[in-house]
């Protein structure tokens, strides 16, 4: 990192000191470094005498993690901080995790004092909290946000509930709805206990009835009364089981948090997630009383901050950063360089909020954005090809519904990866087999009365290889197959290396093998190839 960063201030130097210089309009950062030296009369001369400095400062430049610098400044202004002079020994968070979780399975099966019995109370018959939801639980900045109960139900509810009850109004195969009927009636009667299960209703709301209620008894007076009621019965019942939930999960927050720092005490530990959170609430805290002390000894020792990978973190680490690198007027002061993709954020299951870099990307004027649109690591083919088939499937990547807006944007080759980036034999390709069985009586009629075996020691047990469909090379195969069940209309892809002589085989053999016996078989010796399923 410490050499491509004094790389590139070596670069931005030799383009100010050159008073030919012109920036390509292809070239982004030339574009915006142009901008900064023309910016003013003097920003030439300002802008080299700020290269020079950072070069000869580099090296004194921390470069690690944000706990890191977290942790760094809690030793260095440890008034500031609120932090102790002797910090205390850093300890895994998994590993207190792991504690924990042990810790709530057994208090929740046999609870010892006053605080496990509430807490029991409160969980009641839930499954207790793996290590994963704990850390979620734990994170800095997660808080468990409270539900209001719902107003008491209409006491009429439970009577028009009864009155539909009749075996004769109910389909005789099927009385699903009129069990969730009586049981929600009864638990309307008694006033608390557990939640039935009410996803029944979700029937009656949509007004689909079919397989419970015989088209004539649709009409009946009781029947109609106990549908009327079943949106707002449904509401009632959802909105009731969230502020229970939502209760439970705050409950065992406010455990957990008290037995990790009594534990931390009895041990003298702190985690990673305990310096962010320290940090944090140390800049919180002095800002809510209208001191700055902790932001601006930070800011005066680190004026300029790049973070990089920015969309993997998350809302707490980034407020750290703006408010040490914003004024107490709220203007942005120094300088914070955020590098991110959203398209690459794969740490949400650690508390990566992608949201937090767009609303850092939001507050960034546009004269200060750069868009990277080349791509320096793949080659012209590849990219060329990714953006022929985003353009051909839709640019969104948000899972369905999901709002964030983030989508592909077409990009180039930089031309530096053309040639020696191929594998021996050249490569995969995508072969599509067609007219597979699609249907499960289908797929049932045509497979083999004897399940066979792979003969292959290096297979796991499975039926496509070639030892169970009849094809035996003398030499292995470029790559192995990995076949799904089929489910799309009768549509498989799978790769394959071209020019191998056992290609064909394979897309032959595959065909019929998949046809007939619905199974995986992977090689533990062999390259693996992709297998997608194709709907059309």
């Amino acid at each position: 990192m410490t050499g491509r960063l004094r790389q590139r201030l070596r670069w931005a130097q030799a383009l100010a000191g050159d008073g030919t210089f012109a920036p390509a309009a292809d070239k982004p950062d030339e574009t915006w470094l142009d901008a900064q030296l023309t910016r003013h009369e003097g920003a030439r001369a300002t802008a080299l005498q700020r290269l020079n400095i950072a070069l000869a400062e580099l090296d004194n430049a921390p470069i690690g993690t944000l706990h890191a610098w977290c942790s760094r400044i809690q030793r260095q202004f440890p008034f500031a901080a609120g932090a102790r002079f002797e910090p205390a020994r850093i300890a895994s968070g998994e590993a207190l995790n792991a504690q924990l979780a042990l810790d709530v399975r057994r208090v929740l099966a046999s609870p010892q004092d006053a605080d496990g019995q509430a807490l029991a109370s409160a969980w009641g018959e839930r499954k207790p909290p793996n290590a994963q939801e704990i850390a979620m639980l734990l994170a800095p900045g997660n808080a468990v946000l409270p539900v209001a109960a719902p107003a008491p139900a209409p006491v009429r509810w439970a009577g028009i509930l009864r009155a539909a009850l009749d075996d004769r109004f109910h389909h005789p195969r099927n009385r699903g709805l009129q069990k969730t009927w009586r049981a929600i009636a009864d638990f309307l009667d008694a006033g608390d206990g557990d939640l039935p299960e009410f996803d029944e209703l979700l029937r009656t709301r949509d007004k689909n009835y079919s397989g419970f209620l015989p088209k004539a008894s649709q009409s009946q007076p009781a029947i109609v009364a106990a549908i009327d009621i079943g949106r707002d019965l449904h509401d009632h019942l959802a909105t009731l089981h969230s502020h229970r939930e939502q209760a439970a999960w705050s409950a065992m927050q406010q455990w957990l948090r008290a037995r990790k720092q009594a534990e931390q005490l009895r041990s003298d530990q702190r985690t990673f997630d305990d310096l962010i959170g320290d940090v944090h609430a140390a800049l919180v805290a002095e800002s809510a009383s209208g001191e700055r002390s902790l932001a601006d000894a930070a800011h005066a020792a680190w004026p300029v901050a790049l973070v990089d990978e920015f969309q993997d973190t998350d809302g707490i680490q980034y407020d750290i950063l703006d408010r040490i690198h914003r004024g107490v007027d709220g203007r942005p002061r120094g300088r914070l360089l955020m590098i991110g993709d959203p398209k690459q954020a794969i740490y949400r299951f650690r508390g990566g909020d992608i949201h937090a870099y767009q609303r850092a990307a939001a507050g960034v004027d546009a004269p200060d954005r750069i868009h990277l649109r080349v791509n320096q690591r793949s080659s012209r083919a590849y990219v060329d090809a990714l953006n022929v088939f985003y353009a051909a499937t839709g640019e969104a990547l948000d899972a369905r519904g999901g709002g964030s807006g983030i989508a592909y944007e077409p990009v180039e080759a930089s031309g530096r990866r053309e040639g020696g980036y191929l594998p021996a034999g050249g490569a995969l390709q995508i072969r599509v087999a067609s007219g597979l069985a699609n249907d499960a009586d289908s797929r049932r009629r045509a497979a083999p009365s004897r399940k066979p075996q792979c003969a292959r020691r290096s297979h796991r047990s499975g039926p496509l290889c070639r030892g169970c469909v009849g094809a035996a090379p003398a030499a292995p195969p470029a790559s192995s197959v990995r076949a799904s069940r089929c489910a799309g209309r009768g549509q498989l892809a799978f790769a394959c290396r071209p020019g191998s002589a056992s290609t064909t085989a394979e897309y032959r053999v595959a065909s019929p093998a998949t046809t007939r016996l619905g199974r995986p078989c992977t090689s533990t010796g062999m390259s693996p190839a992709s297998v997608t399923r194709l709907r059309r």
